[in-house]
């Protein structure tokens, strides 16, 4: 398990995911202020305020993001027909 902590903003997309990724907007952009993500082998098992860190992470490593902006990653998964191949 490794804390990421000491995030200044953390944006995630907990309103798009609501709307199943449909008609999303600036509006379903979420914002978490003195954030903290715990992981453990690339999964993201909590996301919230520093304050409120569950316990059950007190021993986990800790990696110090300095007061940085974390944003969800984005993938544009799709291939052009130019990609096909011959």
């Amino acid at each position: 398990m490794i804390v990421y902590e000491r995030i200044s903003r953390l944006l995630s997309l907990e309103g798009a995911v609501k709307k199943q990724g449909r008609f999303v907007s600036a509006a379903d952009l979420s914002e978490i202020r003195d954030a903290c993500i715990v992981s453990d082998k690339g999964k993201i098992f909590w996301v919230g305020k520093r304050t409120e860190l569950p316990s059950t992470f007190k021993k986990a490593k800790r990696v110090n993001l300095d007061g940085r902006l974390v944003l969800p990653g984005f993938v544009d998964s799709h291939t052009h027909l130019v990609f096909a191949g011959d």
